[in-house]
């Protein structure tokens, strides 16, 4: 939703390519099914949310990601995606994660993991992050701005919700309930209406 938004306030983003019946339609099909998977099917808790300074955060960082996504199908006109991720992975690391850690340290933080027995899971952790969702995650995100256009690619961050719940049956021991399946069937309709929508080359 931020990409349409910003996109379509900064003009990057043309109104016949934004607003469409596919586009806002499955947005809100695959909308819809974060809601169910997050509230476990109680859709009254939602009211119930006390939000914190680190909600706030979250939002920030959405609305950077979608300013983000605008600009990086003209980026990658000039620089290949491979590069490209490579180049916005070592900005996020030294000009945010560094600093971050620094101040850590310098508060008395642990260098990597206060306890050594847990170090091989913590490492084991540290590479799955930085190998998968950081390195293939935005190979893949920034191939597919470049060739379908932010507003279709943004769409399929709503994914990491049915992701999330996947891994939760799988290693938290979380019960497939009703909720998984229509969130997941909601989700994965918007997102079949959303790549329905033509784009222009």
């Amino acid at each position: 939703m931020w990409v349409l938004l910003l996109g379509l306030i900064t003009g990057r983003l043309p109104t016949d390519d934004a607003i469409k019946p596919e586009i806002i339609g499955g947005l809100a099909l695959a909308f819809i099914g974060t809601i169910l998977i997050i509230s476990k099917g109680h859709i009254e808790t939602i009211t119930t949310l006390q939000f914190s300074l680190g909600n706030l955060w979250s939002l920030l960082a959405a609305i950077a990601f979608a300013w983000f996504s605008i600009w990086v199908r003209e980026w990658s006109q000039a620089i290949p995606p491979l590069p490209l991720t490579v180049v916005t992975g070592w900005a996020g690391v030294l000009f945010v994660m560094l600093p971050v850690y620094v101040v850590w340290l310098l508060c008395g933080g642990a260098w990597i993991s206060s306890d050594s027995n847990k170090m091989p899971q913590a490492l084991s952790v540290i590479g799955y992050i930085g190998l998968a969702p950081t390195m293939l995650g935005n190979l893949f995100y920034l191939y597919g701005v470049a060739t379908n256009g932010p507003a279709q690619a943004a769409t399929f961050l709503y994914l990491s919700p049915l992701f999330s719940a996947v891994l939760a049956v799988a290693w938290l021991d979380e019960h497939i309930a009703w909720f998984h399946f229509a969130g997941v069937t909601a989700i994965l309709l918007g997102l079949y209406f959303v790549s329905r929508s033509p784009t222009k080359p």
